[in-house]
């Protein structure tokens, strides 16, 4: 499991102490309590914890499909370019 982030462009340990959730009750019912750094706090039911759990899943995997796109189209224009310039019809007419 990837434990690094990236913060503007730089890659960053993630430090799961910052991290904490906690599952509690109040007078109304189970609460998720998502806490970061004891500085923001989230309490949220069930019902919001999951739907946030799948926005950042589904955000996590749109940034790693558009980064191994980026990587692959950057591997087929460098490879297109060296069989261009390998290519039968490039050795016959080039200058």
């Amino acid at each position: 499991m990837n434990t690094d982030h990236e913060v503007g462009g730089l890659k960053t340990p993630l430090d799961s102490s910052r991290f904490d959730i906690t599952l509690t009750e109040d007078e109304i019912g189970n609460l998720i309590v998502f806490s970061v750094n004891s500085d923001c706090q989230m309490k949220l039911t069930y019902e919001d914890a999951r739907t946030l759990a799948i926005r950042i899943i589904s955000a996590a995997n749109r940034a790693e499909i558009r980064s191994n796109l980026k990587r692959n189209s950057m591997k087929l224009s460098r490879t297109s370019e060296a069989e261009t310039r390998s290519g039968w019809f490039h050795q016959a007419f080039a200058k």
